[in-house]
């Protein structure tokens, strides 16, 4: 058979360039650049990756490189915080408990005050108050019985006394000593009666409240303590749970660190 002069693409090729065409609108698929990919074979492998995917393969493994790091580093940064955080409760919670110790320690010296105060009011105060009014009762009784006496006998001196004038005005001075004494007496009597029926009996009532007051106020700041320590456990607990957390989750990513190590 006879070879044709002029082949196909001979052809093709001179009325692309007669028309301005371009040798690329004029090249079929057929003739285009040969692939990348390779059958499988001996020897082969089955493609080959373009360079910008080979940059994109390698960021993404340096990506993954650095995020063990990255996580260590913030495991390692959170457990600093936690540790400054739980060093700063415990300091709260001690100086609470210790004001709150301090308040108890007021409480009690106050409640052995009306304790003392109480004690002595009965036992040396309030007897000696009295001991006193009663005193002042037998001083009025003496004085009284002296002027009634001073009058009996100037009564006697002058029942025969002719000067009636002198006679009267001694007698009258004598009985107004009498009425006077008999005042101081009748006053120191109730004086006597105000201090063991009354003023007694009032003082011993507002001690004795004082009393309980300082001790219900005692039972206040012991219940306050009892509540600050208690609070200062959980807080402690809470915080060791949450301190053994952070040391679990940095020990973990030093593992992820190490394991990275040893991969690569």
């Amino acid at each position: 058979m006879q070879t044709p002069l002029f082949s196909p693409w001979l052809v093709a090729l001179s009325l692309c360039l007669t028309f301005g065409w371009g040798t690329s609108a004029c090249v079929s698929p057929a003739d285009e650049a040969p692939s990348t990919t390779r059958p499988a074979g001996a020897g082969g492998s089955e493609s080959t990756a373009a360079p910008g995917d080979q940059a994109d393969d390698q960021a993404e493994e340096g990506d993954d490189d650095d995020s063990p790091r990255e996580a260590l580093a913030k495991a390692e940064r959170e457990l600093a915080l936690g540790e400054l955080e739980a060093r700063l409760a415990q300091m709260e919670q001690e100086a609470e408990r210790s004001a709150a110790r301090h308040k108890v320690a007021q409480a009690e010296t106050e409640v052995e005050s009306a304790r003392s105060e109480l004690a002595a009011y009965r036992e040396v105060e309030g007897p000696h108050l009295e001991a006193q009014a009663q005193l002042d009762v037998t001083r009025a009784a003496s004085r009284l019985e002296s002027a009634q006496q001073d009058l009996q006998g100037i009564l006697e001196i002058y029942e025969g006394e002719e000067e009636a004038r002198a006679k009267l005005e001694i007698i009258r001075r004598n009985e107004v000593a009498v009425q006077t004494a008999q005042a101081q007496l009748d006053l120191a009597r109730t004086d006597l009666r105000l201090q063991a029926e009354m003023a007694f009996a009032r003082k011993v009532q507002r001690l004795e409240a004082d009393l309980r007051d300082a001790e219900f106020s005692l039972r206040q700041a012991q219940a306050a303590l009892e509540r600050s320590e208690l609070e200062g456990q959980v807080s402690a607990a809470k915080q060791a749970a949450e301190l053994e957390e952070l040391r679990t989750a940095l020990r973990k990513a030093r593992a992820k660190v190490e394991g990275a190590k040893s991969q690569g």
